[in-house]
């Protein structure tokens, strides 16, 4: 059996800040003097000695539209439609939800979450975390673990340092009544006991939110998108989104071809299995990003999502 501890050791370390992957900007890559590959989206964090190795990827700064989609509605003739109930006119879901106040001493916003349908939580809502973050804990009621969706190994790097995590896709989350659907979320180990995750922007930038600290009632209300944002995600979310799942897809591709070119240097019996077990996680890592970049394709042919937002 092939330990966590061996396969970590050969992991690719993804430098993106608190649990994410970048949104904007640039992704350095090198390969250190072990054959250990290493992102970075930050340059102060190469060694001086793999400065000159570094391929370098773009991910793309996408400006909103609504301004320009608003001035072309304004520009545009209304259309006559027959009078409804004032109550009726343009109005947005909205979902009020009661949270916990507090952790300990710690004010929070804690929420009842059911996730993929069915498995419940009390997660915390944090505007200060990008996306979705799952304790492992959780990611065992939700299968994750064991099931054969796709979960990546990675390293991700947070204010407390660097940790192991999963990178994979959650189906579904509901808030009472507020909903997301198809979300990137990264699982690591439990960050507190009185919740079981957090709820970052991936999901609170569909919604106003209004905090009642008084009642202790979160309400979300749901934001009107123009027909540029399908799925309900913009264009930058679309692309960046395949620019990180491609780039782990890739990354682990060109690794394994890096290490097969270097197969014939391994003469004693220890280089030979250490070799073997490298490889070994490599493929393992190629399938399970293959998994998710497949789930993120398919749910962008599912939401008509341009051709020219997807990197291959």
């Amino acid at each position: 059996m092939r330990s966590l501890a061996a396969a970590l050791s050969i992991i690719i370390i993804l430098m993106f800040g608190s649990l994410s992957f970048a949104e904007s900007g640039k992704l350095y890559k090198w390969v250190d003097d072990k054959g250990n590959m290493h992102f970075t989206d930050s340059p102060a964090n190469i060694p001086e000695e793999y400065s000159d190795q570094v391929d370098i990827d773009e991910i793309e700064k996408v400006e909103e539209k609504e301004e320009d989609n608003l001035e072309e509605a304004e520009s545009t003739p209304a259309q006559t439609a027959p009078e409804r109930p004032e109550a009726q006119k343009d109005e947005a879901p909205r979902f009020e939800v009661s949270y916990e106040a507090f952790e300990g001493r710690a004010d929070r916003i804690i929420v009842p979450v059911t996730l993929n349908g069915s498995v419940k939580a009390k997660m915390a809502v944090d505007t200060g975390s990008p996306g979705l973050i799952l304790s492992r804990e959780l990611a065992n009621k939700l299968d994750i673990l064991t099931g054969d969706d796709g979960n990546l190994v990675i390293l991700a790097a947070g204010i407390g340092g660097t940790v192991p995590a999963l990178r994979t896709i959650i189906d579904s989350i509901n808030i009472g009544g507020a909903e997301d659907l198809f979300i990137p979320a990264t699982v690591t180990d439990s960050l507190s006991d009185a919740w079981e995750g957090l709820v970052g922007m991936d999901f609170l930038t569909k919604y106003a939110i209004n905090i009642d600290t008084e009642k202790n009632v979160i309400v979300f209300t749901s934001k009107k998108f123009a027909g540029d944002h399908p799925g309900g995600h913009s264009e930058r979310w679309w692309r960046n989104r395949f620019k990180e799942f491609a780039a782990y897809k890739n990354a682990w591709a060109d690794y394994i071809v890096y290490l097969n070119e270097r197969s014939n240097n391994r003469k004693s019996l220890s280089a030979k299995f250490e070799f073997e077990n490298v490889l070994w996680f490599a493929e393992k890592q190629l399938e399970e990003a293959e998994k998710l970049y497949f789930k993120l394709n398919s749910y962008a042919t599912d939401n008509m999502v341009p051709m020219n937002w997807r990197e291959y």
